[in-house]
């Protein structure tokens, strides 16, 4: 199983990525012995583990890593206002536990996804390049109760 920093790195993913590290946030190096709760914008719960991703309006450019899906805790993602762009991956719109996903004036394309999680409270897609309607059932609980 892959380690969370590891999952988390996946948002350094070129030269434009790595100067964001460097200007913006503590953390986020391959060589930070931090734990990876102590990285601006992360926040951990009681074991912890990833529960939130806050990388709201700081100049990040590239893509949302699909990596990140796999991080069994992730409840709350903003991403809003950077500049991301490519699509939003499967392994976060099948993420079971999430709550709040923004990502909000991007420039994200593909089609609008169903979100699998049967807890979400608040999805964000505007002023993005998705296409397609919004489907009636984005937070589609697929029949299942909560739990």
């Amino acid at each position: 199983k892959m380690k969370e920093k590891d999952i988390l790195l996946g948002f350094v993913q070129n030269e434009t990525s790595i100067s964001w590290v460097h200007q913006r946030i503590i953390g986020w190096r391959k060589n930070s012995t931090d734990d990876v709760c102590t990285w601006g914008g992360i926040k951990c719960n009681s074991s912890n583990k990833v529960y939130s991703i806050d990388l709201k309006n700081s100049d990040y450019i590239g893509t949302i890593p699909s990596k990140v899906g796999s991080l069994d805790h992730l409840a709350y993602l903003y991403l809003s206002k950077n500049s991301i762009y490519g699509a939003i991956p499967e392994t976060i719109t099948q993420q079971d536990r999430l709550v709040h996903f923004d990502v909000s004036e991007n420039r994200i394309r593909g089609e609008v996804p169903i979100f699998k999680s049967p807890i979400i409270k608040i999805v964000n897609l505007s002023r993005n390049q998705l296409t397609g309607r919004i489907p009636n059932d984005i937070g589609d609980t697929g029949g299942k109760g909560g739990g």
